[in-house]
């Protein structure tokens, strides 16, 4: 089966990337959500109590985890922000199938898999409240009841894919892509920046059937990130749609310059009839 030229994986990545890093951020706003509702809480519980004799709070609140979310805390805001990621999730798996037909769908069920390993690796990257019941059970756990792909995605890499020669050039820029968007697996918090630009190094090659110059391979696919995507940042016009532009600017420049010629040509004999008219009366 031969690779879907209308496919554009790393499309697909960016728009994944993005409901990542929405997602990301949404994370970083529970601990405020939280503190909020114990302060609104507090705040109640102190006017309610005015006058009698407090108690020590025997209440069963939950201890602090060790980033500071409460234990078993926020299910709810969690499996919000999973559910969101599915759904990302699902939205590729249809443009896959949509734009790469059989090829599509069948590359897709590997590359769901990278997509999520990236996905629990950004959510992952830093403290949030709520960070504890992702780690006890990440994307890839709930999707594929594994828990590898740092080792796995790593170790295609250094078998040039040979596992996958249907769309092994698609395959290795969705693998390209996830490491220049800092995906690290193994080598997760170690100083190993020398290693992973090899693996990127790699990747270009089987891309592009050359080793890439200085530096190349880090930058392939990364530029603007909504290249490809309008729903943020600065607006970028697609370059299929700029002889578009330019051939309705030259039509309104061109509607505007007749319009003038016309209305100078109607005023001249408008001129030319009012002194006449006035000719006439001065007789």
């Amino acid at each position: 089966m031969e690779e879907n030229r209308t496919l554009d994986v790393v499309r697909q990545f960016r728009l994944f990337y993005e409901v990542v890093k929405e997602c990301e951020s949404n994370a970083s706003q529970i601990t405020v959500d939280v503190v909020t509702t114990r302060k609104a809480t507090n705040q109640d519980e102190n006017q309610t109590n005015i006058g009698e004799t407090q108690l020590p709070n025997t209440s069963s609140e939950e201890a602090p985890s060790s980033d500071g979310a409460p234990n078993g805390g926020n299910i709810a805001e969690v499996s919000k922000i999973v559910g969101r990621l599915v759904t990302a999730l699902e939205d590729r798996g249809r443009d896959f199938s949509l734009y790469g037909g059989e090829y599509g769908a069948r590359l897709f069920q590997r590359v769901i898999y990278i997509f999520a390993a990236f996905a629990d690796e950004i959510m992952l990257s830093r403290h949030w409240n709520g960070r504890e019941i992702w780690l006890a059970s990440p994307l890839e756990v709930r999707l594929f009841g594994s828990q590898s792909a740092g080792e796995e995605i790593f170790s295609d890499i250094e078998s040039d894919l040979a596992d996958y020669e249907l769309g092994k050039r698609d395959m290795a820029k969705v693998y390209l892509m996830a490491l220049n968007l800092g995906f690290k697996g193994r080598y997760k918090g170690s100083e190993n920046e020398g290693t992973i630009s090899k693996y990127k190094s790699s990747l270009f090659a089987l891309i592009n059937d050359r080793d890439p110059s200085n530096e190349q391979a880090g930058k392939l696919f990364l530029g603007n990130i909504y290249q490809y995507n309008q729903t943020g940042g600065s607006p970028q016009f697609m370059p299929y749609l700029r002889p578009w532009l330019l051939s309705i600017v030259a039509v309104v420049i061109l509607y505007v310059v007749a319009s003038h010629l016309v209305w100078a040509t109607s005023v001249s004999d408008l001129e030319e009839v009012v002194q006449s008219l006035i000719t006439q009366l001065s007789r």
